[in-house]
């Protein structure tokens, strides 16, 4: 027979594995969105210390690093492969 303590203990339970679900999900986003960010980072230095030097062109902004790197990565698929 069902009681209302195991009813109270399951809402409980599958309350607080959805909440470490969510959290789980919310530092896998923020891990990445920092991990872009480093990247996109990256590519501006690395921009900004080649290309106006040799080519002339201007330097890029950390906004135009990121869409450089978001058009690379539509253009020629995943990093790593």
């Amino acid at each position: 027979m069902i009681n209302a303590r195991d009813v109270f203990e399951w809402i409980v339970n599958g309350t607080l594995n959805f909440l470490k679900g969510v959290a789980m999900g919310l530092t896998i986003m923020l891990l990445i969105g920092v991990v872009l960010g480093i990247v996109a980072y990256i590519v501006m230095l690395l921009w900004n210390y080649v290309i106006p030097d040799v080519i002339g062109w201007k330097a890029l902004t950390f906004l135009q690093a990121f869409a450089l790197l978001l058009l690379t990565f539509i253009l020629f698929g995943r990093w790593g492969k």
